[in-house]
């Protein structure tokens, strides 16, 4: 994984490292540059959400709500050949979606004592993001999720053309 990481958005192996930071229906891992942590690695299970198509969606949904003041979210990172979202086979040859933003220092919401008021904070913006966007066209359905008591998986709009530490 970590070499298709490296080959994907065109870093040199020798300053690149990656560590796990948790496990949940994706890996996440954080990215160090020659030390310093510069990025976030998010590795989907194959299948995960509709695979690369709905998470391309999902990241240009994303994208799209940087144009909303008072709205800080994270940065992803374009791989090499322009695109938010590659495809990475392991030594199986099993393709897992993968994606990269910005670091944004904090906390990682699965260490705290009680994340459920964080779950409700998210849930309840997505609710609204959600209701902003249910007229327009859409290109993925997300399954129903709960985030604290608001429900999650409405449709995602089409905004355009749609663990184990890793070192070596």
């Amino acid at each position: 994984m970590f070499q298709g990481v490296c080959a994907a958005w065109g870093i040199e192996k020798s300053r690149a490292e990656i560590k796990l930071i948790t496990v949940s229906e994706n890996a996440t891992f954080v990215l160090k540059l020659d030390g310093k942590e510069e990025g976030v690695v998010r590795v989907s299970q194959p299948g995960y959400v509709g695979g690369p198509q709905a998470v391309a969606s999902e990241i240009l949904w994303l994208n799209a709500l940087h144009d909303i003041d008072g709205v800080r979210l994270i940065n992803p990172v374009p791989t090499v050949r322009g695109t938010f979202v590659t495809t990475i086979h392991d030594t199986s040859g099993i393709g897992w979606t993968v994606v990269s933003t910005k670091f944004v220092s904090g906390e990682v919401l699965e260490d705290l004592d009680n994340p459920a008021p964080y779950y409700e904070t998210i849930g309840s913006w997505a609710a609204l993001f959600h209701e902003a966007v249910a007229p327009l066209e859409t290109a993925v359905w997300l399954p129903a999720v709960q985030l604290g008591s608001v429900e999650h998986g409405r449709p995602i709009p089409a905004l355009g053309p749609v663990g184990k530490r890793e070192s070596e």
